[in-house]
This record gives structure tokens, sequence and C-alpha cells, in this order.
């Protein structure tokens, strides 16, 4: 079977089987179990694929259909052109997320800001934001171990040497007279997308979203805890004039904005991503 008839054959079960961008999918499947980029791709389509590794996309097909998202199956993806390595105990990250680096890189900040991203889950906007910023110094903070696995390697990846990872409970009070927390006040900017899937509308995702883990999905009844608790919470460690940008779920907007004007936040902003979706919200303390 040949490179092209492989991924026919594949786009055309995605299809059936009623997965989203099939097309996209088998391609991107093909490209990584091939280990060919997309130029290559495009080009040996006439090339035969041997049986061993027909096998083993035949395997991989099968455990896209049973719902495991892609990017576990190939074991990355790509996030503000920084490779980020994922799997089981790790969030997806998500082309929307990007937008919280996009308005990172409009901020008017010092040479050598101090940033921390809170949830950092995978590492890959705390990692984003260190390349983007070379001079800065990037805490990523994550309570899961499982997690802060990744996070190393995708740090020693991606070389963002000025990237701390921090094994921490964001919903602890940072106190400026604990030693470990002291690192933190003074910041420039908090960077977080934290868990923000109200409780009772879990089950109802997607089976490939609650493959994901359930800690980086849960926000609490509303949805709205974690923000509601990083506001309050981290507001003392920021600097005056200091900036906040949160990713967040789709009519969420006035809710978290309210939650920030509350605890005394100002210039607070809301941005939509691709589809329109209010996504981002960026205030200043």
């Amino acid at each position: 079977m040949t490179v092209g008839q492989l991924y026919a054959e594949t786009a055309k079960i995605f299809e059936q089987e009623g997965v989203e961008n099939y097309s996209f999918e088998a391609s991107v499947l093909l490209e990584e179990m091939l280990g060919m980029s997309s130029a290559e791709f495009l080009l040996c389509k006439a090339n035969a694929v041997d049986e061993d590794k027909q096998n083993k996309i035949k395997e991989a097909i099968q455990r896209r259909l049973s719902g495991e998202p892609l990017q576990y199956i190939i074991g990355s993806w790509d996030f503000y052109g920084c490779k980020i390595f994922v799997g089981e105990n790790v969030f997806i990250p998500r082309p929307e997320t990007e937008l919280i680096i996009e308005q990172l890189s409009q901020l008017p900040l010092p040479d050598n800001p101090k940033i921390a991203d809170l949830c950092s889950g995978s590492g890959c906007i705390a990692i984003a934001a260190a390349k983007l910023l070379p001079k800065a110094k990037v805490f990523s903070v994550e309570l899961s171990e499982k997690a802060i696995g990744y996070i190393k390697r995708n740090v020693e990846v991606n070389k963002a040497e000025n990237v701390e990872i921090v094994n921490r409970n964001v919903l602890d009070v940072p106190k400026e007279e604990n030693r470990e927390d002291e690192k933190f006040f003074g910041l420039d900017v908090i960077l977080s997308n934290p868990p923000y899937v109200p409780t009772g509308e879990i089950e109802g995702l997607q089976k490939e979203v609650l493959r994901e883990p359930h800690m980086a999905l849960d926000g609490g009844d509303s949805g709205l805890d974690f923000y509601a608790a990083i506001s309050r919470d981290w507001y003392s460690v920021l600097k005056p004039n200091g900036f906040i940008i949160f990713e967040i779920g789709d009519k969420q907007a006035a809710g978290v904005s309210a939650l920030m004007s509350s605890v005394g936040y100002k210039n607070i902003k809301v941005y939509k991503d691709y589809a329109g979706i209010e996504r981002i919200v960026l205030a200043q303390k």
C-alpha cells in the first residue's frame, strides 16, 4: 500500500466514524507515524509503506476511534512555535490559548520582566512566554507531579532556561514571610489558563476531552472558582500596574470581569478568539 492509498483509507475511516477534521487528522497522524514533514508527505504519496508500519498505523487509528485524542497518540503538539510533549496526565494545548501569548507580546514590560504561569499543565504557556521574552524570569506553577514531568521535558526540549518549575497548589495563598514564596512577589505579569468547566457540565463534554485530566477541567459549580481564587489571592504579588491575563470559557467574560473588578483590578479588557468567542480577559492592578 502506498502513502497516498493509506492516507485515503485513513481519512475515509475517520470520516465514517465522525472524526471532526478527519482529513487534517489523517494527514497529521500519517506524517508522524511515517516520520515525514508536511512537504515530504505531499511529495511521497506514491511511496510504498511496509507492512510493519501499516500495522502500527492501524493500531493508532483504532486508538483514535476509541476516543483517544490525536495529540496523545502522536505524543506532542505545536504551541506558538514550540514543540510540546503531551500525554494522558496533561491538558492538550489549544490554538486559542496562544492568544494569551499574543496579548503578552503587546504589553509595555521592562526588559527583564518577572512572570508566573499558574496552573501550568504541560508548561506550554510558560515556555512560549520564556521564548518570547528571553530576558524574563518565568515561573511555571503546577500542582500535578505527573504534569511536572512533562514540563521538565518540554523546558529541556525547547531550551527554555529562563523557566523555573514550581510544584505548588495555586489555591495556597502566597505569603511574603514564607521564604519559598518570596520569589513570587513583584511579578510583572500573571498568566493562567485554569480549569473553567462547571462541574455539572463535565460529563457532557466530548469523549476526547474526557480523556484529559479531570483536575485540568473542573472549575467548580460555576466554573469560576480558580478565577476568583487567583484574582484575590495573587493580587498582592503583582507589582503596582502589573498585568494579569486569563483564558476563559464561553460566556464567562462578564463573571470573570466582575470578580476582578471587585478585587480592585482596573483597565479590564476582553478579547475574542478566532471563532468570535470571548476568550481572554486582561486586567491591570
